[in-house]
């Protein structure tokens, strides 16, 4: 009984059914897959034209929509150039030489704060990928933090080494640990979209509202 009316049992369970599949379509928005952004930052350092650096991350047992991800930068050192992020696949350990995707956000984070770089890209579940940030050109100086914590929040890790490139994102190496500060996020992929999970339970709901009306009327 709601609001003082009685339903029909077989309209009830159509109801708490369609209830159940709404709520599940909330799932379909982008959540958190891994961040160190709460924890203290020990320093940062200086990504230019030749040297760039990465932070890798590993998804859980879940797909993902790969949506963005957030840099903790400090202030700039120097201003100019054009600052790029992009997402890399693995390559035993240090990124891959070449792009997944490129992403898109501020070009001259030069305020200490944290930036959002966005794109579209499907990650694998269980599958490390590294994020990937420099200067592509010009005199720009700008400086991403990292932490001396391995802590992190969300169902994915952050790796505990950086990856550095001294020639532009072409080499990697792995020369110690402190991960960078990030935070990434994404859509968990095989699950309905909000729009046709209203659409599919209000048909769930009127055809049992229209038996149980068929119902009453021949018994």
């Amino acid at each position: 009984m709601v609001g003082g009316v009685r339903f029909p049992s077989r309209l009830r369970s159509v109801l708490v059914v369609t209830l159940a599949v709404l709520l599940a379509g909330h799932a379909a928005h982008a959540s958190l897959i891994t961040s160190n952004l709460g924890e203290s930052t020990n320093s940062y350092v200086d990504l230019d034209v030749a040297d760039w650096f990465a932070a890798s991350f590993t998804t859980d047992g879940q797909t993902y929509t790969f949506t963005q991800v957030t840099l903790d930068m400090a202030d700039a050192g120097a201003a100019g150039g054009n600052f790029v992020v992009s997402l890399r696949a693995d390559n035993s350990g240090v990124p891959a030489g070449s792009s997944l995707t490129g992403l898109s956000g501020s070009a001259a984070p030069t305020s200490a704060g944290q930036y959002a770089y966005t794109g579209t890209y499907s990650l694998a579940a269980n599958t490390t990928y590294w994020v990937v940030a420099g200067v592509s050109s010009g005199s720009g100086d700008y400086r991403w933090n990292f932490t001396d914590s391995f802590a992190q929040t969300g169902p994915g890790s952050i790796g505990d080494e950086y990856g550095f490139s001294g020639d532009q994102g072409t080499s990697w190496t792995t020369p110690g640990s402190g991960p960078q500060k990030l935070s990434v996020e994404g859509t968990p992929t095989g699950v309905p979209e909000p729009s046709s999970v209203v659409l599919f339970a209000c048909a769930l709901a009127g055809g049992a509202l229209r038996s149980g009306r068929t119902a009453r009327q021949t018994s």
